[in-house]
């Protein structure tokens, strides 16, 4: 089978997009239009908000503030006091706990309290750069009516119901510490603990004591939390010769090109395995991260030592770092006793020139152009897992400057590390998305699209549109490339009569196709023209009176022909 190689600007042709103003700044439940409209005059109108059912902001990213100087959970409980209202989170219910750092990120960690009492498993979360600017928020605050906070029966009355449940005379927790292969016999009563748990109904929440443990000389490990008003069992866990780990999985990134401060992004569709020690790791259970990079993963075992590890493999892309050959693995944590309870971030450095955060970086952007751009918009699906390679180098050691993709039976994206021409195109997300855009159009035209100077112009026109689409950004590689004078504009008018022949490059042909197609986006808005031009690759046009037609039918464009045939016929001239 004939394979078709694409290659992006080396030197002379670099293909790509950049900027992600992907904006979910669209009517919310409970925010009102004011409210969003305040935010995101004081924040940047590329903030990106995810909201819950309710309306309430639930991940924030892409914020704009000023350098700040002093402690980080300072910084963040200033903007979260500020926000509080467009948050909706009441500050009296928030407690610092905890603060993470990277060489690149400082967290600050608030967790939710009622009077005092910790509200199981709600946080709020906002991540900082070292000076001081605040780039994203995530909180799942839950809010629930007054609530009396006296517990009416005892923790050992609490212990008692647990006991009678399990139909046992004492409750013992399991060992703490592990040392090499063997644990230390130390069983004592778990220590309870008073919490809210929140109810099941938005809200409602109750008083409990909360119990953590597994019984001796079982692999009973459970979780139980009792009411403390009543003594009903309102949570019980048990995983019963199965074990359980959940999570959340995040990474820094870089939002649209290296010289970005790094966002910290949750990782969705990326794999995550737990693995058993028996005389070597064995895979006993695995799971996708969720759009919030949340997994969870019951496996049974009867073995004491495990870890969790997460690569850069997903359910939409398989990203692999060239000069390893490996995925980016990171092992969160290792030798779990009974009971593992992870909870862990991915923390790839960006400033390694070999660093596993490139894999990260290219592993998000086109993870989610797959799921959140062409999945949600149109319902179409690779049908397989793209491979791409950061840091990618041909057999004798060149090729650092390019970026292309290799169309075929076995497609991949490769991602060279620059070199003298070009910078990492793994930190660049215009040319990523731009051969992500190459895969896309040759599996929609597969088997027939055709290898003529117009079929070539065309496949570089679709890629340069929904890249800029994409980053809402009509130049291409301004930061990727060295010399500015190989940045394509897609605002720049071209038309066939002045520009086709002027090289025979399908790269610089392509603007006389991508130039209109922005021009279509200019007057009828990014939604309707992307629906033209990507239900135009579907009629397969492999001429210009195909391409015409194609963006014109009532099929792709059903409510516009007059603006789209008025542009094309001022661009196209002579072509048709």
């Amino acid at each position: 089978m004939k394979k078709r190689v694409i290659t992006f600007f080396i030197i002379f042709s670099f293909l790509w997009l950049s900027l992600i103003t992907f904006n979910s700044n669209c009517s919310a439940n409970g925010q009102s239009q004011e409210q969003l409209k305040i935010f995101t005059e004081k924040y940047g109108k590329d903030v990106k908000i995810r909201y819950d059912n309710t309306g309430r902001p639930i991940r924030i990213r892409n914020i704009k503030t000023a350098e700040s100087v002093g402690k980080p959970e300072d910084i963040a409980l200033s903007f979260l006091t500020e926000n509080s209202s467009f948050l909706d989170i009441n500050l009296a219910n928030l407690k610092f706990i905890k603060r993470r750092e990277t060489k690149q990120v400082n967290t600050a960690v608030f967790q939710q309290i009622y009077k005092d009492l910790p509200v199981q498993d709600k946080v709020v979360r906002v991540n900082l750069t070292k000076n001081g600017k605040i780039t994203f928020v995530k909180s799942n605050y839950y809010p629930h009516a007054d609530l009396d906070i006296v517990p009416q029966i005892t923790a050992e009355a609490a212990a008692a119901v647990i006991m009678s449940d399990l139909g046992v005379e004492e409750l013992l927790q399991v060992i703490k510490t592990a040392t090499g292969y063997s644990y230390k016999d130390e069983f004592s009563s778990p220590v309870p603990e008073l919490v809210i748990i929140p109810g099941k109904e938005k809200g409602k929440a109750q008083l409990a004591w909360k119990f953590h443990f597994t019984q001796k000389d079982t692999s009973h490990c459970w979780y139980y939390g009792i009411d403390a008003h009543t003594g009903e069992i309102i949570v019980k866990s048990d995983t019963t010769r199965d074990w359980s780990v959940d999570g959340n999985v995040d990474g820094d990134i870089y939002p649209t090109d290296g010289d970005d401060d790094t966002d910290s992004e949750e990782l969705e569709n990326l794999l995550v395995t737990v693995q058993r020690y028996n005389y070597g790791w064995i895979n006993s259970g695995d799971d996708y991260t969720n759009d919030s990079g949340n997994y969870y993963i019951s496996y049974p075992s009867y073995y004491l030592y495990h870890r969790i590890l997460a690569g850069t493999i997903g359910s939409k892309c398989d990203v692999f770092n060239s000069y390893t050959s490996d995925a980016a693995y990171i092992i969160a944590g290792d030798w779990y006793p009974y009971c593992p309870d992870t909870n862990f971030d991915l923390d790839y450095n960006p400033s390694s020139s070999y660093s596993d955060f490139d894999c990260v970086n290219a592993y998000h952007h086109i993870n989610e152009s797959l799921e959140e751009y062409y999945e949600d918009n149109w319902g179409y699906d690779l049908g397989y897992d793209i491979e791409v390679y950061t840091h990618y180098y041909d057999s004798s050691g060149e090729g650092h400057d390019c970026a292309f993709c290799s169309l075929g039976p076995n497609p991949f994206i490769a991602l060279g590390h620059g070199y003298i021409y070009t910078k990492n195109a793994a930190h660049a997300r215009d040319i990523m998305l731009h051969e992500l855009q190459h895969v896309v159009t040759d599996e929609i035209y597969y088997p027939n699209m055709g290898s003529d100077i117009f079929m070539y112009s065309l496949d570089e026109a679709y890629s340069d549109y929904f890249a800029g689409t994409q980053t809402n950004d009509p130049e291409q590689g301004e930061w990727y490339v060295n010399d500015p004078n190989y940045v394509r504009d897609l605002l720049e008018h071209v038309t066939y009569n002045n520009d086709w022949d002027k090289s025979n490059d399908p790269h610089i042909k392509g603007l006389v196709m991508s130039h209109p197609f922005w021009h279509i986006r200019t007057e009828l808005g990014q939604s309707e023209a992307d629906d033209i031009i990507f239900c135009s690759i579907g009629e397969t046009p492999d001429n210009w009176n195909d391409l015409y037609d194609a963006l014109t039918c009532v099929e792709c464009n059903p409510d516009y022909s007059d603006e789209v045939e008025d542009i094309l016929d001022a661009h196209w001239a002579g072509a048709l």
